[in-house]
């Protein structure tokens, strides 16, 4: 074979191979022609259902939780009654935003009341009383990170007498930011203890 012959040859195995490699795909899009759209779009869907199902049951359980961790926190959650404001107003010890900012606090006008809580508690960070009431006020205007960094303030004077109030508070606070687990540390306390959350702590506990 010249080499002529050879180059034909070749160019014509070649055609050969393409026209072959053009059939295949021809027939291919018209096997898919075929297959009715509806069924494609069936059979996407399912692909994205499976694909998001994870998706879709995570959120669901975080809701859940979220609305269920809610509804703890109301039917446990009541602020704090005002144990000392009338012996410092027949006093004339400490600023006089101390007792104002506890007349705001129990007439419920609680962010005005933080204002001046804020005020009074820079005198120091002995003053734990004055502290927990800010904190309960940062709760009742939906300032939570605020309201835990009070109560931890608290909890860290071992000697105040709002220890555990500040314990059991600070329990509901994780709970309505829907952390159950720090909510259960703080609760596992208060049932090791003998005050009068003891009891409240366990009903809790038991719920989470």
């Amino acid at each position: 074979m010249n080499e002529a012959n050879k180059k034909n040859h070749f160019s014509r195995v070649e055609l050969k191979q393409r026209l072959q490699q053009l059939e295949a795909e021809i027939q291919a899009k018209e096997a898919y022609a075929d297959i009715p759209l509806s069924s494609i779009r069936k059979n996407n869907w399912k692909v994205c259902f499976l694909a998001l199902l994870p998706v879709l049951l995570a959120t669901g359980y975080f809701l859940y939780t979220r609305a269920y961790n809610k509804k703890l926190f109301s039917q446990y959650y009541e602020p704090y009654p005002n144990v000392i404001g009338y012996t410092l107003q027949n006093t004339v010890e400490g600023p006089t935003s101390r007792t104002e900012a506890l007349q705001l606090y129990e007439q419920g006008h609680y962010a005005d009341a933080l204002k001046y809580f804020e005020q009074a508690s820079q005198i120091g960070k002995e003053h734990t009383d004055l502290l927990f009431y800010a904190g309960i006020a940062s709760i009742e205007v939906n300032q939570l990170d605020k309201a835990e960094a009070y109560m931890q303030e608290v909890v860290k004077h071992p000697n105040s007498s709002f220890v555990s109030q500040a314990e059991w508070y600070l329990a509901l606070i994780h709970l309505r930011k829907s952390e159950p687990k720090q909510a259960k540390e703080h609760l596992r306390l208060l049932t090791q203890s003998t005050d009068i959350f003891k009891e409240k702590a366990s009903s809790l506990l038991n719920k989470l």
